[in-house]
């Protein structure tokens, strides 16, 4: 059997964010005919969207969606190097925007030596991603009380290599004995790689470093925490070593230094993706036993008592809520490493109509990022289970509880 959209509907009760806030229930819905057309008692169960008065400009406490690591860059004027390709370098006072520069790149030394490079297609760029990647060094420094590696304290000036790659120089063209164009096809396939390792590294393993120092202080999670921070730690370095060593297989037209770079991104990547599964593994299943079942919602006033069912498969959570055999799954999300589950909800647009009765985005319903957070009340101990929806502000449902 299964129930009115309309009923499920009033179930949904949105409250402001402040989880001191008390706030009567809402009675059942009456039926719509610009939402519920065609309706009948068999329809799935779907929510609706929150109402208009119910929004807070409050977030709700604890941490929401990971974002991917960033940095903000503090406007200086620095010196810029133009370079040619016989590696002649001369200081120039021109606006960066009026040079010609193939790439713009900033070297870093150890001994004399350029070990590491970064590199852009401009200035700005090359300044936006400097500052990510040193951040990220500074602060794994820091939340593992270690030095920041000494290795990046050498650094060039901005340079703004003028050498055209493209100019012929000795042989080249096929069929040529030494025309390096399997190097160059190798190097572009290697350097779209480089990009894309980057981007997951910084969107998806940086943001956690700071939990994953937290979890290496952990009995349970130790040491796997401090296998996977090794991990972080090598990757941040080879970024800027595999550019250095591109820059090289570029300029001696090495096939076979390209090929040696690609096959140490696969290693780095697959340990990354290791580590992270089974650090994440550990902490989902931690969760997992402390939160999944069932949870009632608080101050309904169905016939057949709602519940909310949290079920985990590892990281993965839905929440699907159930009035007797009526049900729909309203949250869809993953464990963080701290713990905190994130996601998104299946929700009908604040404005305008719905074009049919299914709870799906065919009939006009939208995802939006949504949360569960947990929380426990003392007398009568009770463990309580919020849902927050994001549109322009946080707004939460009717919060469900079960038994401690």
């Amino acid at each position: 059997m299964f129930l009115s959209a309309l009923l499920l509907t009033g179930a949904v009760a949105l409250a402001p964010s402040d989880p001191s806030t008390t706030t009567e229930p809402t009675a059942p819905a009456k039926s719509n005919p610009a939402t519920d057309a065609g309706t009948k008692d068999d329809a799935k169960a779907a929510p609706d969207a929150p109402e208009a008065g119910a929004a807070t400009s409050e977030q709700p406490q604890g941490s929401a969606l990971m974002r991917p690591f960033e940095a903000v860059v503090v406007p200086t004027r620095e010196a810029v190097v133009t370079q040619t390709c016989d590696a002649l370098r001369t200081h120039t006072t021109e606006s960066p925007a009026s040079l010609r520069c193939t790439a713009w790149r900033v070297e870093f030394s150890s001994k004399g030596k350029v070990w590491g490079s970064l590199e852009a297609d401009s200035l700005d760029a090359l300044q936006r991603k400097r500052a990510r990647h040193l951040a990220f060094v500074r602060q794994y420094a820091r939340v593992f009380d270690k030095a920041v590696d000494s290795r990046y304290e050498d650094a060039s000036d901005a340079i703004c290599d003028q050498c055209d790659p493209a100019v012929a120089r000795g042989r080249w063209g096929e069929g040529q004995t030494f025309s390096g164009l399997e190097s160059a096809r190798a190097l572009e396939s290697a350097r779209q790689g480089l990009a894309e390792f980057e981007r997951v590294f910084f969107e998806t393993h940086a943001p956690g470093v700071t939990e994953v120092a937290r979890l290496a202080g952990e009995r349970k999670t130790a040491s796997t925490a401090k296998r996977y921070a090794k991990q972080l730690e090598l990757a941040a370095g080879d970024l800027v070593a595999w550019q250095a060593q591109l820059d090289q297989a570029a300029l001696l037209r090495s096939e076979a230094k390209v090929k040696k770079v690609a096959a140490a991104m696969k290693s780095r990547g697959n340990a990354l993706d290791k580590g992270l599964a089974a650090l994440s593994k550990q902490v989902s299943t931690t969760v997992s036993k402390a939160h999944a079942g069932r949870y009632t919602e608080e101050g309904s006033t169905a016939a057949a008592l709602p519940v909310l069912e949290v079920k985990f498969d590892g990281a993965a959570v839905t929440a699907t809520y159930k009035i007797g055999e009526a049900t729909s799954v309203w949250f869809e999300g993953k464990v963080a490493l701290d713990g905190s589950i994130a996601g998104r909800s299946l929700m009908a647009p604040p404005e305008g109509a719905l074009s049919c009765t299914e709870h799906t985005e065919a009939c006009g319903y939208r995802y939006i990022p949504a949360i569960i957070r947990f929380s426990v009340r003392a007398e009568p101990k009770t463990e309580v289970l919020e849902l927050w929806f994001q549109r322009q502000t946080w707004v939460r449902a009717n919060p469900f509880s079960r038994a401690g």
